[in-house]
């Protein structure tokens, strides 16, 4: 039994150490990949109903606002959907390029926008949990 014990710890420290590990690193890819320096959050103010030719249905373009450089920018987003993909009064949180802060782009905020932080998450209960198995196997 302590053998299976000491087998458990040292397989959840090293999937913990591993999670921690692709965390890290998929946080500095993302950061070292980020098309813009400048960040910035908008808001969306509106949604504008575009009747597309030739098609049965619209596309909703959301009108962003947000701050950048120290002036207020209020622009249609580019690329429309059916439905919305945004809500009016959603908050969004963008990159933009400090010589043209109209030229921007919307950071990812579904899973795979928060991965490295579930991985870090993860790997940090991974790894107590080791410990914790760990210390059992010890005190026998």
């Amino acid at each position: 039994m302590s053998s299976g014990l000491w087998g458990a710890s040292l397989m959840m420290v090293l999937l913990g150490l591993a999670c921690l590990s692709a965390g890290v690193i998929l946080k500095i890819y993302d950061s070292r990949k980020e098309a813009f320096p400048g960040h910035a959050t908008a808001r969306v103010v509106d949604l504008v109903r575009r009747d597309e030719n030739g098609r049965f249905r619209s596309r909703y373009y959301p009108v962003l606002e947000y701050y950048a450089e120290g002036l207020l920018y209020k622009v249609i987003y580019p690329e429309g959907s059916y439905p919305a993909k945004w809500n009016v009064g959603e908050e969004l949180k963008l990159l933009y390029e400090p010589a043209d802060p109209e030229t921007f782009q919307v950071v990812e905020t579904g899973v795979r926008g928060r991965l490295p932080q579930y991985l870090q998450l993860g790997g940090t209960l991974l790894l107590m949990t080791g410990i914790v198995l760990f210390l059992c196997f010890a005190s026998r």
